[in-house]
């Protein structure tokens, strides 16, 4: 299992249920998510520290053992 980042912003209720996936959907680490994060803040102006969270989850990877000739 790998443990990744995504930066979610709040709906009008308050709610962090949305992922931004620009500049992308997910992070390895969280200071490249804080990284992006803040650089969001910095030039959009829709998006600020109140209304942006950063959630971390574990992908589980799968090894496919399957192979194309």
């Amino acid at each position: 299992m790998k443990k990744i980042y995504a930066i979610f912003m709040a709906d009008e209720l308050g709610n962090f249920e949305r992922v931004l996936v620009v500049p992308k959907p997910y992070y390895l680490s969280k200071e490249e998510a804080e990284s992006a994060r803040k650089e969001l803040i910095r030039t959009e102006p829709i998006v600020t520290m109140e209304n942006t969270i950063i959630k971390s989850f574990w992908l589980k990877l799968i090894k496919n053992n399957n192979q194309l000739n």
